[in-house]
């Protein structure tokens, strides 16, 4: 029964036990290799025990299975960036906000990929697009926050942080790189 084994596929993901997704994805696939669930999910098991290389292959034979399956084009962006594969993870990325134009993650992917090829304004525009999207999003805070100090922007920084910890004032990571900024800007107390 194709439906029991690729919920306990994902259970055993959620559990970490990767041989037994990888085994269970494996029947579905040989039973119907269309699925492109039971590709998705053995992706998944293959990134986290490592075979990256193998996660991409599934990824993409689930993508060619179901052309707009955004969470594998997002999953295999996310793994070609960690592999500095920025053309092709930019591509991935860009189907993501093309499938669905409001996704967080696939403009905080876009901001990391334009970020670590030198893209600043870019990346600073894709980081102001989550917030524009969600005004609690920790992360493009961060990334915004942490661009804005390697830049020596060193007073948008702070302000930028006082602004997230108006909106959330348990933000702790907001309160240590605002201090850093200060410190870097010379103010010690601060």
């Amino acid at each position: 029964h194709i439906p029991t084994l690729l919920t306990r596929a994902n259970l055993n993901f959620m559990l970490e036990n990767y041989a037994p997704v990888l085994a269970d994805c494996e029947h579905v696939m040989n039973k119907e290799p269309e699925n492109y669930v039971a590709y998705y999910l053995c992706a998944k098991a293959k990134k986290a025990s490592g075979d990256l290389l193998g996660a991409i292959a599934d990824l993409t034979k689930a993508i060619a299975a179901k052309e707009d399956f955004q969470d594998a084009y997002l999953l295999r962006g996310e793994i070609l960036f960690g592999m500095s594969q920025f053309t092709e993870a930019l591509q991935d990325a860009n189907k993501v906000i093309e499938l669905m134009p409001e996704e967080e993650i696939a403009f905080l992917l876009q901001g990391k990929i334009n970020e670590a090829t030198g893209k600043i304004e870019e990346a600073k525009a894709n980081y102001q697009s989550v917030l524009d999207l969600n005004p609690f999003n920790e992360q493009a805070y961060l990334q915004l926050g942490q661009l804005y100090i390697h830049q020596n922007e060193l007073d948008q920084a702070i302000s930028f942080f006082d602004e997230a910890l108006e909106i959330k004032a348990d933000f702790v990571q907001a309160y240590n790189e605002r201090g850093r900024a200060k410190y870097l800007k010379g103010d010690k107390k601060g």
